[in-house]
């Protein structure tokens, strides 16, 4: 499996690297890797990740209670059961739907160098939602939907989107406070004093922070946020070279907004969602699992975000080689460090 990974990787870079004047062929190749991706996670094959099993061992009622409760679940075990014959292959093909197809829609919607924004979403999102955390991938696809809905504030659609990502899974009720954010302005001092303070917390008042959410009632969610705290094997390294990286582009992205934000619209809004991403990255940082769920919801929006460093540099091909370094760096560490496929 690592290996088809790895080609399909190769090829999504190739495709990317070279600028066709034919959009015809665009969507047919991109349309093409979204059936790839598609049948990749539908039909993978028991035990090259790690969750298959739990999620089969939940659709027959094996401590559901426990571990998956989300009501899109128990509707979608209902339809398997009642139209498919419990056959669980179904279950890994709708949120393949959901996760990768939506994905790929909203991406071909916002994104300005879509194939660039599929490279590093397959190197890095991929692997880690579409294959193992299905159900908060499948939600992070409405995060993305809901972009163009929440800088022309249609109401009803933006909160519908929320519903079914809050459905899928409930780490997704944060994208209800996401309405209150200003989309058509940056004040670029104040969200850049933001991450820096979230940093500031993360270090100063982890302790704190720690007993605030150990003795606070979260009522529904506190199972959920204890059951992350529980899953933590090891503290969270919040200086990585992961994480650094990615502040470090964010700081670039930061400074060049005023110019970045004539090509695409929601740039504004979506520097201010990447920093709020990186923001609990730090300030829930005591509880690693919780940080890294709430991190990579939000932080997904940096696949559209990253390949906007085309308009600042020339030649083209010095940040497309950047880019290309980045999904590298990000699939090997998923495949061959976090070894989240085998």
């Amino acid at each position: 499996m690592i290996s088809a990974l790895l080609f399909v990787f190769i090829f999504i870079f190739i495709i990317s690297f070279f600028e066709s004047k034919n959009k015809y062929f665009d969507y047919l190749m991109y349309f093409l890797f979204t059936g790839i991706l598609f049948f990749i996670s539908a039909f993978r094959t028991p035990g090259i990740d790690r969750d298959y099993e739990t999620y089969v061992s939940a659709f027959n009622g094996d401590n559901i209670s426990n571990a998956i409760f989300e009501p899109s679940f128990i509707f979608i075990s209902y339809l398997i059961n009642n139209f498919f014959k419990g056959n669980t292959v179904y279950i890994f093909i709708i949120y393949a739907l959901i996760g990768v197809v939506l994905k790929s829609y909203a991406i071909k919607k916002i994104a300005n160098f879509y194939f660039l924004s599929l490279l590093l979403y397959f190197s890095y999102y991929f692997s880690l939602h579409e294959m193992t955390q299905i159900r908060i991938g499948a939600a992070c696809s409405f995060l993305l939907l809901l972009i163009p809905e929440l800088y022309y504030r249609n109401k009803i659609k933006y909160f519908i989107y929320v519903i079914l990502s809050i459905s899928l899974h409930f780490t997704a009720i944060i994208l209800i406070f996401l309405w209150f954010i200003n989309s058509k302005k940056l004040n670029k001092f104040k969200w850049f004093l933001i991450m820096i303070f979230s940093i500031f917390i993360g270090i100063t008042l982890k302790p704190f922070i720690t007993i605030f959410f150990e003795n606070f009632n979260f009522g529904l969610f506190q199972n959920k946020i204890l059951a992350y705290q529980n899953d933590n094997n090891t503290a969270l390294n919040i200086f990585n070279l992961w994480i650094i990286t990615r502040i470090l582009i964010l700081t670039l992205l930061i400074y060049k907004s005023d110019f970045l934000i004539q090509y695409n619209r929601y740039f504004f809004l979506m520097i201010k969602i990447y920093v709020i991403s990186i923001s609990f990255y730090y300030i829930l940082s005591f509880n690693p699992a919780f940080a890294g769920r709430i991190n990579d919801m939000l932080g997904i929006i940096e696949i559209i975000l990253f390949p906007m460093i085309m308009f600042l540099f020339k030649p083209k091909i010095l940040p497309r080689l950047f880019i290309f370094a980045l999904a590298s760096m990000f699939i090997f560490l998923n495949l061959y460090y976090n070894k989240i496929i085998i």
